[in-house]
């Protein structure tokens, strides 16, 4: 079922054509951390009104995060019908829209979902970052200089906050994140065993073994970047 009730009611808090304030205290993206960790019967955040589960069963060992960058819900229901994956979402479960975050560009987003928290918490605003104990410019999800240098994340801090792995995982909760990029040594997936992959099939493929293979309830992560 795809609530497009919803969607009606957060489009009402549109600001100008467009634009719309984040909802944070209900529908927003910082709740999905801690709504896939609470069908584990897990506590890292809050989490999103209980209508999203309504007509869905969550008595689940097996949750997974799944952020597809730049697909939203406009594009969603325009489209699912001609993917399986998503068709299926749909006519199985309870698709309900909510809102990004602000700002909502993709290095804001990102650390949002893998610690619950806003970017205004987290430190990370945008691409850019500057550095004025360096007089540095660094991009902030590739972790390097606009010359393309990687820098030391032992020695310069991008990122406030905690990630919610190690708390999972303090639960009995196997955690995993499946990214295109390596990120073993950030921050934000600390705790997690984390996984790359090349192409959208590897991706799928990776998916499936970490939940296949796993003994204990298990939350992962996926991105996948703008096609």
């Amino acid at each position: 079922m795809i609530n497009t009730d919803h969607a009606a009611d957060l489009r009402a808090k549109t600001v100008r054509p467009g634009f719309m304030h984040p909802d944070y205290d209900g529908y927003c993206i910082t709740r999905v951390p801690g709504t896939a960790a609470a069908a584990l019967d897990a506590s890292v955040g809050p989490t999103l009104p209980e209508d999203v589960f309504i007509g869905v069963n969550t008595d689940v060992s097996n949750v997974v995060v799944l952020f597809v960058d730049a697909y939203g819900f406009e594009q969603f229901q325009e489209t699912y019908t001609h993917h399986t994956f998503f068709d299926r979402i749909a006519r199985r479960g309870r698709v309900t829209p909510v809102t990004s975050v602000y700002p909502s560009e993709t290095p804001a987003c990102v650390p949002t979902f893998h610690t619950g928290l806003q970017p205004v918490e987290h430190g990370q605003l945008g691409w850019n970052i500057y550095l004025p104990e360096r007089d540095l410019v660094v991009e902030s999800l590739l972790f390097q200089t606009k010359r393309g240098e990687q820098i030391d994340l032992a020695e310069t801090l991008l990122f406030a906050g905690e990630p919610i792995y190690p708390q999972l995982e303090a639960a009995g909760i196997d955690t995993h994140v499946i990214e295109p990029f390596d990120s073993s040594d950030d921050p934000k997936t600390a705790g997690a065993t984390t996984h790359t992959y090349t192409s959208p099939a590897e991706f799928a493929l990776r998916l499936r073994r970490v939940l296949e293979h796993g003994s204990t309830p298990t939350y992962c992560y996926g991105y996948t970047p703008p096609r």
